[in-house]
């Protein structure tokens, strides 16, 4: 009866072996190449820029407990507007990805009225991904 439970103990140590080799070898790499970066605009700093990956999933958050209005990402190096969302439901995501290094402002308005004191922003240093 020892040996029994001696050689269920091998099996589920080699069976847990496989799996983690598994996890490493193929679902860890994956991962690592393409980084996802959550922002949630209620926990955003506005104080310093976010740092973001070159041509990896950017997902902005809205966790107010409200819309947000005339969502707007700029490139701030060239002022040039790349793209205006009218509003930003409560809870809804929006999915980015920035093919050009670079820093951005995303700003967004607390009311649908754009008073300037309702006016949020921060900005994105996009860097690229380096690899090993």
């Amino acid at each position: 009866m020892g040996l029994a439970r001696g050689l269920g103990k091998s099996a589920f140590l080699v069976n847990a072996l496989i799996l983690i080799l598994i996890y490493l070898l193929v679902v860890s790499p994956a991962l690592a190449k393409e980084p996802r970066h959550l922002i949630k605009l209620n926990k955003v700093s506005f104080d310093a820029p976010v740092k973001v990956f070159q041509d990896s999933p950017v997902t902005l958050k809205n966790d107010w407990g409200f819309s947000l209005h005339q969502t707007s990402i700029s490139q701030i190096e060239s002022g040039a507007e790349i793209a205006r969302i009218q509003t930003v439901m409560a809870g809804q995501t929006v999915s980015l990805e920035f093919p050009r290094e670079g820093e951005y402002s995303i700003c967004y308005f607390l009311s649908p009225e754009q008073q300037p004191e309702k006016e949020r922003c921060f900005s994105l240093n996009v860097v690229p991904l380096k690899t090993a």
